[in-house]
């Protein structure tokens, strides 16, 4: 089972708001991923490898991110 949660569920489950049980049978391989906000200037490359992907997958031939499009995804509050 592969779960996620944007909320620190260790600390739940020392305030008692999420069930000690459920969280260590969850807890078993946990893999933390960084949000998007503390990616910075990976979310280009992240942005240009769904381009690619959706290429193929559609038969499109997008090239890119323009300039603008760049500055707007570095600078938007994820």
């Amino acid at each position: 089972m592969i779960t996620a949660s944007n909320r620190n569920l260790y600390e739940l489950v020392k305030q008692d708001k999420f069930r000690e049980d459920l969280f260590f049978r969850l807890d078993v391989v946990n893999i933390e991923l960084p949000s998007l906000r503390e990616l910075g200037e990976d979310i280009i490359q992240i942005a240009q490898n769904f381009i690619r992907h959706f290429n193929l997958e559609f038969h499109k031939s997008i090239q890119g991110l323009t300039d603008p499009a760049c500055i707007k995804l570095k600078n938007y509050t994820w």
